[in-house]
């Protein structure tokens, strides 16, 4: 039976049983009425008794026939059906292997993105100077970037962690801003209780909080502030970001790298289920809203 034959067994298998059956019967029929012949052609049987030979025959042939017939068809079925389950097991393997791959890079490209290079040079720069002028806070700011990369590295498994979670890595970030800023920076957050069991994509909202420093902080010789106010809505969360610094150029809409990232990820996260909104502020600033689903934890993850 080959691969078609078995296609068309699989879809139409009461047709097959028949049409087998029928050539069984025919192939039986005529092999006794050929050995009959045969043995009458070669004497021995008598002339005569060629239908009475055939009768008696016949009904052995057709059961010998039929049995080792319907073997072989169940025999050939099972073998290609075996066939067709390695093959699609094999194909998944090859696939869930593939899909291994890609996660192994997707991690180690989350984590390479974690940590901005811009970030780190900043920081290491920020504790070579403070060396020479305040021992301490350089001290403080190389333990707080331990800590920032053991969380780094500690949740890099880590696909959905609770909005509490994602708040302390966030802090230890802020914490190593405030000593490089000093008195330049400020953050105030707002963050609703019920916000804090909310299930958010890992690292979510650290690019955009950079992105506020970077874009915003940094750009302006004024003090610099940062809201962070997070609520629930029923099954959502509402995360806003916002800045005073001197906001988006005409024609920008906060496309850079670590924003386009951002929505990357929500996109493989929510798929069309979120808002992801970045504009400038009535007053001064940029603002960034952050609406999605609040994914509930799975027991046992």
């Amino acid at each position: 039976m080959n691969w078609v034959g078995f296609r068309y067994t699989e879809r139409f298998p009461r047709l097959v049983f028949f049409i087998h059956t029928g050539v069984l019967l025919t192939t039986a029929t005529l092999g006794s009425m050929a050995g009959a012949l045969i043995l009458q052609t070669s004497g021995m049987i008598p002339p005569g008794f060629y239908w009475r030979e055939l009768q008696s025959a016949f009904p052995i042939s057709l059961v010998i026939t039929l049995v080792v017939g319907l073997s072989i068809t169940s025999y050939e079925t099972l073998r290609h059906r075996l066939q067709d389950t390695t093959l699609e097991l094999r194909t998944r393997q090859i696939e869930q292997e593939r899909a291994n791959k890609l996660l192994l890079e997707a991690r180690l490209s989350s984590l390479e993105s974690r940590i901005h290079p811009h970030f780190l040079f900043n920081t290491l720069n920020s504790i070579a100077a403070l060396l020479h002028k305040d021992v301490e806070a350089a001290d403080r700011m190389i333990a707080r970037l331990g800590d920032f990369l053991r969380l780094t590295l500690n949740s890099s498994n880590a696909q959905i962690v609770d909005f509490e979670e994602e708040l302390k890595f966030l802090k230890c970030y802020l914490d190593i801003e405030h000593i490089r800023f000093q008195d330049r920076l400020t953050v105030e957050m707002d963050i609703d209780p019920d916000a804090l069991t909310a299930m958010v994509p890992n690292l979510i909202l650290q690019p955009i909080v950079e992105n506020a420093l970077r874009h915003g902080v940094a750009r302006q010789t004024d003090p610099g502030h940062i809201t962070i106010r997070a609520r629930r809505e029923g099954e959502r969360l509402i995360v806003r970001v916002d800045d005073n610094g001197p906001g988006l150029k005409v024609k920008s809409n906060g496309s850079g790298i670590g924003i386009s990232n951002t929505r990357a990820r929500l996109e493989q996260f929510y798929g069309s289920d979120f808002s992801f909104q970045i504009a400038n502020s009535a007053e001064r600033g940029v603002s960034v809203t952050l609406d999605v689903p609040a994914f509930v934890q799975i027991e046992g993850e």
